[in-house]
C-alpha cells in the first residue's frame, strides 16, 4: 500500500502539479489554430471597432496564440524567472486584447470569460513563482 502511495505521489507532483501551465500552454494553441482555420468566418459574424482593426491583419491572431504557446513552453522547460516571467506576461496581454475585442464586438459574445480566465490563471502561475 505504501508503494502505491509513493507511486500517486509522484505522478500528482510531475504531472498533476503543473496542470495549470499545461492549460496555459495548450489553450493559446488550440485557440490559435482555430483563429487560424476559421478566421474569414470570425471576421465576418462580429464586427470589431476600428480601434483594433486599423492596425491588426486578421490572421495575425492565430499566429500570436500559437507562438505564445510555444513560448510558454520554452519557460516551462527551462525554468528561468525572467523568461516565465516575461511569458506570462506575453500571455496575459495576448489574452488581454482578444478580450477586449470580443467585448467590444457586435453581437455580444462570451469568448472573453475564456480570456478572463486565462488571465487569472496566468496571474496565479506568476504568483506562485
Amino acid at each position: 500500500m505504501k508503494r502505491f502511495s509513493a507511486i500517486l505521489d509522484t505522478i500528482v507532483a510531475k504531472y498533476v502539479s503543473d496542470f495549470e501551465w499545461w492549460m496555459m500552454i495548450v489553450t493559446p494553441f488550440v485557440y490559435g489554430v482555430s483563429l487560424i482555420k476559421n478566421t474569414s468566418i470570425i471576421w465576418s459574424v462580429y464586427q470589431f471597432k476600428d480601434l483594433f482593426l486599423g492596425f491588426v491583419l486578421p490572421d495575425m491572431f492565430g499566429v500570436t496564440f500559437i507562438a505564445v504557446a510555444i513560448f510558454m513552453f520554452i519557460a516551462k522547460k527551462i525554468n528561468h524567472k525572467r523568461v516565465t516571467a516575461l511569458a506570462l506576461a506575453l500571455s496575459s496581454f495576448v489574452w488581454s486584447v482578444i478580450g477586449t475585442m470580443f467585448i467590444l464586438a457586435i453581437p455580444s459574445n462570451s469568448v472573453w470569460i475564456l480570456c478572463a480566465v486565462m488571465v487569472c490563471m496566468g496571474c496565479k502561475i506568476g504568483a506562485e513563482q
